[in-house]
């Protein structure tokens, strides 16, 4: 989708100079026509460059947000190890101490910024229980080290 966003880009910047050097006609009905089809076409071309643009930024923005949830995904993958029991228990020490902290708020961030109102109910479900699990992340290393998460709060 990038890549065909960026061609129809270059595409449209170089069909503009074309038209404007473009030899008008002897008619000056037709060079009103012609200068008024130009102006139109540039017009298309400025908003399609501008729909571009926006296209691009939202691309980033996705793309952003996607390395973001990896970058989450891979804190969980680090952190969590299975307990004898089969629990899954989190390292929050070396979570700590390798940064993943400014991760899970930057996940956090990004989930906020998301309408979980517009999404299919499993969707929601999912997102509300990812979010619940990496505000308490959160929480305990705000505080960490602690005995328990039931010590937190007034």
């Amino acid at each position: 989708m990038l890549r065909s966003t960026l061609l129809t880009t270059t595409l449209i910047v170089m069909s503009v100079p074309a038209l404007a050097n473009a030899t008008p006609p002897a008619n000056s009905d037709m060079m009103k026509e012609t200068a008024s089809m130009t102006e139109n076409k540039m017009t298309a071309d400025t908003m399609t460059m501008e729909s571009a643009t926006m296209e691009s930024a939202t691309m980033k923005a996705a793309m952003t947000q996607s390395d973001i949830t990896t970058a989450y995904a891979d804190v969980l993958a680090r952190n969590f190890t299975s307990g004898a029991d089969g629990v899954l228990l989190f390292d929050y020490a070396d979570a700590k101490a390798n940064g993943d902290h400014e991760t899970i708020k930057a996940f956090i961030a990004e989930q906020a910024a998301l309408t979980p109102s517009t999404m299919e109910a499993d969707a929601a479900t999912a997102y509300w229980a990812n979010l619940y699990n990496a505000v308490t992340l959160d929480v305990v290393l705000d505080d960490y080290p602690i005995k328990s998460i039931r010590s937190l709060g007034p």
